[in-house]
């Protein structure tokens, strides 16, 4: 019996091949979309911020995005769930992954979502904020779209996302700030 996950990814999956321009937007989405959303956001704080603001929205992106990935490989040490790929060998994808033990939670998700929900805590604005969400978003499907991963494994990426950029501010006051006086110490 199929969870609604892999009946939701069924359904998303054979979708595949029906459009070949819709294919290859997908998988640019899927690969290189996240890159230029971290690109978008860094080019904002450059020309928004002051200094100031710039070097602590850095520094709430690699505190957040250090954790979050932490918990998320944490996670798949405990809670094995394998890619589609993996489980289905019958299914198309149009991005082959550099493994297939993890998929739980999506790391693109994770990473995507908290990119633009730091940059909202930071202060950007709410058009932006929007676009930005919204990209995060298509991401996230992308993800499913081109085969790699399972609805279940970008809705845990889009919890950890959210759980970890609104703890952002207490980890870098308390953990990764004392770490940063530290080595700027030695």
């Amino acid at each position: 019996m199929l969870s609604w996950s892999e009946k939701l990814f069924l359904k998303i999956n054979s979708q595949l091949g029906k459009r070949v321009w819709l294919d290859k937007l997908m998988a640019f989405v899927a690969r290189w979309l996240i890159f230029i959303l971290f690109i978008c956001i860094i080019c904002w704080g450059l020309v928004a911020l002051d200094p100031d603001g710039f070097k602590f929205l850095v520094k709430l992106i690699i505190t957040t995005l250090c954790f979050a990935i932490l918990f998320s490989w944490l996670t798949a040490l405990v809670v094995r769930f394998h890619r589609p790929m993996a489980e289905m060998p019958g299914i198309k994808y149009l991005v082959k992954p550099h493994q297939t033990w993890k998929t739980f939670p999506s790391d693109h998700t994770l990473i995507s979502f908290s990119l633009a929900l730091i940059a909202i805590d930071v202060g950007v604005g709410w058009l932006l904020g929007v676009l930005f969400l919204l990209v995060a978003a298509w991401i996230a499907f992308s993800r499913v779209y081109v085969g790699v991963h399972y609805p279940r494994d970008i809705l845990a990426g889009i919890i950890y996302a959210i759980i970890f950029s609104s703890l952002a501010l207490w980890l870098l006051e308390n953990i990764s700030q004392p770490v940063y006086d530290f080595l700027s110490t030695m």
